[in-house]
């Protein structure tokens, strides 16, 4: 299996920071670690995607690739990234946390993201926070994520059916989708078609 990502930088040749600091999967960097620019963010980056991705195995493993990938290249570039590997309810306070305590937020819209409860209250923080925000449009175009269509819709159509879940919440998902959604982001294409 080859790595073959379009991958489309939607802003143009826009220079870019780089920050100083070490990579941590999920952990805080230790107290060792020398940061040259010291702030009020413990995290360069969070990393909100889901680890339920496709039933297919070849698009599972081409979205396991792409992040790994990307971790690398954070990792490359001395970012330090607060990465969930598993977002359970357990250890939600701990993941918002470091989205409270991170300067830049990278969420991966994929085909599954809304399924993921976890995932949906993280963009939603991440809109109210007002920080930067860069999101990727994994094989799913920008006005899906937009306008909650495709795998996006029906996954919201089981949200608002779910008698347990608070609406107001849904609704607020739905808005922080929406504002995300009009966000020059990154569009990678593995698929031959979107949906």
């Amino acid at each position: 299996m080859t790595d073959d990502f379009e991958f489309t930088d939607r802003k143009g040749d826009q220079e870019r920071s780089r920050y100083d600091g070490q990579h941590a999967y999920g952990r805080a960097p230790s107290s060792s670690t020398k940061v040259a620019n010291v702030a009020a963010f413990e995290f360069d980056v969070f990393l909100s995607f889901t680890c339920e991705e496709e039933e297919e195995e070849e698009s599972r493993l081409s979205l396991d690739s792409f992040i790994c990938s990307l971790c690398d290249a954070l990792e490359h570039h001395r970012l330090r990234a607060f990465i969930p590997i598993r977002q359970t309810t357990g250890k939600m306070e701990e993941v918002m946390g470091a989205l409270k305590s991170s300067k830049v937020f990278l969420p991966i819209f994929s085909k599954r993201y809304a399924d993921s409860k976890p995932c949906l209250a993280q963009v939603a923080k991440m809109v109210e926070f007002k920080r930067l925000l860069l999101p990727v449009f994994y094989n799913v175009e920008p006005r899906q994520v937009r306008n909650q269509r495709g795998s996006f819709e029906t996954a919201f159509r089981k949200h608002q059916e779910d008698e347990e879940l608070d609406q107001g919440r849904v609704e607020r998902w739905k808005a922080a989708l929406s504002e995300a959604g009009e966000i020059k982001g990154f569009d990678v294409m593995t698929d031959a078609e979107t949906g």
